[in-house]
């Protein structure tokens, strides 16, 4: 009996690990095409994960990811817009019927706010903001579902984010503690060369 519970439990991070180690090479990836091609198995076993942990929302969302990352890696930049409205209308259209409570608003909310961001993938500033507010939204979101390695991923690329962030934007912080975090605060929300139009 002890072994089945944890069983129930094991099962659903260790499909998360072989995710996570997917989700952490991507990032080491230099074309955007081989990292949205790394992404699909990656939001694949993120989908079993969930459909595993019994959380809806996080199976939808990465199973139709899966679809919409492939695409993207082949289709022609003047493409994206559509694909990702697309994306975007599918994905709230079929996630408003599934959310049952309030934890089910993040992972639409997370994927949105990235998918967004990737109609300016060019920026890399805009892009790596994003992705430290999408990965806040999964980390709330893992915790309360379970999926703990997940929640570490989270955290792995939440830090890969700042560090990149700091190095190609050569950030001062200071050496301070007391103007350390008024620094870091004004890096992250002050963007430097920053544009909205292309």
């Amino acid at each position: 009996m002890f072994w089945g519970m944890d069983s129930v439990f094991i099962w659903p991070q260790v499909i998360g690990l072989f995710a996570m180690t997917i989700n952490i090479l991507a990032w080491q990836i230099k074309k955007t095409r081989h990292i949205f091609l790394c992404n699909a198995p990656a939001s694949f076993l993120w989908a079993t994960q969930y459909m595993l942990l019994s959380a809806p929302m996080g199976v939808l969302t990465n199973f139709t990811s899966v679809f919409k990352d492939i695409l993207i890696a082949f289709i022609k930049d003047k493409y994206l817009p559509i694909l990702i409205f697309l994306f975007l209308a599918i994905l709230w259209a079929i996630g408003l019927q599934l959310i049952s409570n309030a934890k089910d608003i993040l992972p639409l909310c997370s994927l949105t706010l990235y998918n967004l961001a990737l109609l300016r993938r060019d920026n890399r500033q805009l892009i790596s903001r994003t992705v430290l507010l999408n990965q806040v939204g999964w980390m709330i979101y893992n915790s309360i579902v379970g999926a703990w390695m997940g929640f570490a991923c989270a955290i792995l690329i939440s830090f890969s984010a700042l560090l990149g962030m700091a190095r190609h934007e050569e950030w001062e912080i200071g050496k301070s503690y007391k103007s350390f975090t008024p620094n870091l605060m004004r890096a992250l929300f002050v963007m430097p060369n920053f544009r909205i139009s292309p």
